[in-house]
């Protein structure tokens, strides 16, 4: 398991690398794919986007996964604490919904313009950053058993995040019409009834894509078990 446990930590070390990169790149406005890529509207409060706080969420997570990690490869502990990996779980669902996001609602809402969503910045919040905390979370990080009601947790930063974006919106209607500063993502431009709705399938998509990490990841745990 050693083995598991250093491929862990390299795995969780770039996404706190990547999101640092992501991060300064982003608050100096560099484009460093040297195109102009940027969809984020006249705000200067990054963490209005869903996308900016899952990643910062499962950058944190993965920074405390590797403290314990390391910890435990230098024998100054013998295991990892059980919330930790719920936390990483957690972390990993959000920004799952995130991709899950921009490859069902945002890339087809865009169009020919889809490619915007994967340039600069983007690329490593949308695309790659979810990506390898889905691999690192099922292949890497199974040793633990979970119960499979932790998958409710995971409707909790989504939920939260519902109230924010409603309250954001309907907060600062101009002219009682739909300000598009603030409904970034659409969800409101079809009135409180559809706004509603679209908040809805999307704890439905959250919970539906963290019990199917549960059960890939839980899988890949009995799996290891079986060849011990």
């Amino acid at each position: 398991m050693n083995k598991h446990l250093k491929i862990s930590l390299i795995l969780n070390s770039s996404l706190v690398v990547i999101f640092l990169f992501g991060m300064i790149t982003s608050l100096l406005g560099w484009q460093w794919m040297g195109i102009n890529g940027n969809l984020t509207p006249e705000t200067d409060n990054f963490l209005w986007f869903f996308t900016v706080d899952s990643n910062i969420f499962l950058a944190i997570s993965a920074l405390i996964l590797v403290i314990f990690e390391v910890l435990v490869l230098l024998d100054k502990r013998k295991d990892i604490p059980h919330w930790v990996y719920v936390v990483k779980y957690v972390a990993t669902c959000t920004t799952t919904l995130t991709l899950m996001t921009v490859i069902l609602y945002l890339s087809p809402l865009l169009g020919l313009d889809f490619w915007k969503l994967f340039l600069n910045t983007n690329l490593f919040f949308h695309l790659v950053s979810p990506v390898i905390g889905i691999i690192s979370l099922i292949f890497f990080e199974a040793k633990e058993e979970m119960s499979w009601k932790v998958s409710f947790l995971s409707l909790v930063p989504m939920g939260l995040y519902a109230i924010f974006y409603i309250t954001n919106v309907y907060t600062h209607l101009n002219n009682g019409q739909v300000d598009p500063k603030y409904d970034f993502y659409y969800f409101a431009s079809k009135g409180i009834f559809m706004t509603l709705v679209m908040m809805i399938v999307m704890l439905a998509i959250t919970y539906g894509s963290a019990i199917g990490l549960f059960y890939l990841r839980e899988i890949r745990r009995k799996k290891l078990s079986q060849n011990k």
